[in-house]
């Protein structure tokens, strides 16, 4: 649900969680486990991650998310993720997180 900052799933009108937010769960368990192929699970094979500011910081694919991934985990031993809401627009979940060290 958007705006939730209870921590609990956002679900559909059946009661289940979405895809969507399966997707995001998993993926913020992957990060506190810092599991990396639990992690690129959540990531297409086509992923790409672009910072109009910073074109040279794009990450593409899954070869690049994996290092990327695998740096972030190095530098930062305590890395956990909280999801703290979500919204829901049809087929695409956009996540609310928080990221701590």
């Amino acid at each position: 649900m958007a705006g939730d900052h209870s921590g609990r799933s956002a679900v559909h009108a059946s009661g289940s969680p979405s895809a969507g937010q399966r997707v995001v769960e998993r993926l913020r368990d992957a990060i506190n486990a810092h599991d990396l192929e639990a992690l690129a699970t959540c990531f297409a094979p086509g992923y790409v991650s672009e910072f109009p500011a910073h074109p040279d910081r794009a990450i593409r694919g899954q070869t690049q998310m994996r290092r990327n991934w695998t740096e972030l985990f190095g530098a930062m031993p305590n890395l956990t993720a909280e999801l703290v809401g979500s919204a829901v627009d049809g087929a695409a979940t956009k996540p609310g997180a928080r990221n701590r060290r």
